[in-house]
């Protein structure tokens, strides 16, 4: 019988601009229910692609049970 995963934590990113002028973007991982703000990214970045890939790198580790103090160290190295 194959193994069930199971989410640990329902949520989303969010990426927005921080910075108009240099064009900056910076991600933040929301609770599902309330959008409640959980961890939000300790840098900016120049593409809101790479401001999403490193929100869902953070995503994927509270899903897969992470602690939100794993996810914030994961989140500085991203």
């Amino acid at each position: 019988m194959p193994a069930v995963s199971r989410c640990q934590f329902f949520g989303y990113v969010k990426v927005e601009i921080v910075a108009r002028k240099q064009r900056q973007w910076a991600w933040t991982v929301c609770r599902d229910v309330g959008d409640t703000t959980i961890i939000t990214a300790t840098r900016a970045y120049r593409h809101p692609d790479d401001a999403w890939q490193a929100g869902r790198k953070v995503l994927r580790a509270l899903e897969q049970g992470a602690s939100l103090k794993q996810a914030s160290e994961l989140s500085q190295a991203a």
